[in-house]
């Protein structure tokens, strides 16, 4: 009795170590040295061309023509490229030692399969990528990607659906500045007067137009970070200037910065709910804009009137 329970006993040990013996092979075969990168030839500044092509919907393609992104696939418009860095700095992070699998039945768990995002990157004329990207992983800002040419699948140290799933790839951004380093600060309409506000050497404010008095500059931050950080909510592509009402130089907010750049926005007719025809100085695109953002760039100059300080108390 006692040796067949050592008979099975050692049957037991031997598929043990047969068990972790297969297990350390297959994962030796489903990894590489952890400095191996999976794009080895990558120069982001290089990247000239980007499709995208979600399983849902329209597939997205992005040209780099002399320094600057568009959006090809939809009438050749600027991009936001902002969204374009954003992607392909992961590119480096992907990494041949970051295999979870090799087995393609798991594609369809991954989502690396057909119901995936798949995307090419063209670097130099030639393509460097073609891969899916597939669902979050287990960890924050995760995720699974597979080479189409390869069953291995990637789990990438990024959060890359909702950087490549987006609502538009067309430029949003009207103006992206540092509301810090505006030094000057205007704006002229009809219904609302002129405005005109200079910062001081020593960084207060002080109102020129309609009256030179000394500026709240507490109260300066929301309308300086609304023009600095003005974004689109649509495009105008079909109408012209003139239809737009910005042809005419009648209302308009300008700010000029400490290099010396200036920023200026025409604003034009109203458009249906409570929206406004824009356009940047120096760009023929037509944008659309909230009302409320008009007013939050062009409030009554009494809003930075510093109020009257106090009397002194009177003794009685």
């Amino acid at each position: 009795m006692r040796g067949r329970t050592i008979l099975i006993l050692l049957i037991v040990l031997i598929v043990l170590v047969a068990i972790a013996l297969l297990y350390e092979q297959s994962r030796k075969r489903e990894t590489r040295p952890a400095d191996e990168a999976f794009f080895p030839d990558l120069v982001t500044e290089e990247i000239d061309r980007i499709r995208i092509a979600p399983a849902d919907k329209d597939t997205v393609l992005l040209v780099k023509r002399d320094g600057d992104w568009f959006v090809e696939s939809d009438g050749g418009h600027a991009a936001e490229e902002a969204k374009i860095e954003d992607l392909l700095e992961q590119l480096p992070k992907f990494h041949a030692d970051q295999v979870v699998s090799t087995n393609p039945e798991n594609r369809s768990l991954f989502k690396v399969d057909s119901t995936g995002i798949r995307i090419w990157i063209w670097q130099g004329g030639e393509t460097i990528g073609d891969f899916i990207i597939g669902k979050g992983g287990p960890a924050m800002m995760t995720t699974y990607v597979r080479p189409v040419d390869s069953d291995r699948v990637l789990q990438v140290d990024a959060s890359l659906p909702h950087m490549v799933d987006q609502r538009t790839w067309r430029q949003e951004r009207i103006f992206s500045l540092d509301q810090t380093n505006i030094e000057a600060y205007e704006y002229s309409s009809p219904s609302r007067g002129e405005l005109r506000l200079v910062r001081g050497v020593d960084g207060s404010w002080m109102l020129e137009e309609p009256e030179e008095a000394p500026a709240d500059s507490t109260r300066l931050r929301i309308p300086l970070g609304s023009f600095a950080r003005l974004r689109t909510v649509e495009w105008a592509d079909t109408l012209g200037p003139e239809e737009a009402g910005t042809a005419a130089d009648t209302s308009w907010v300008r700010a000029k910065l400490a290099d010396g750049s200036v920023h200026k926005l025409r604003v034009g007719l109203p458009t249906k709910r409570n929206r406004v025809f824009a356009q940047k100085e120096g760009q023929e695109q037509i944008f659309v804009i909230p009302l409320g953002a008009v007013n939050t760039m062009m409030p009554p100059p009494e809003t930075f009137m510093k109020a009257p300080s106090p009397p002194p108390p009177t003794g009685e």
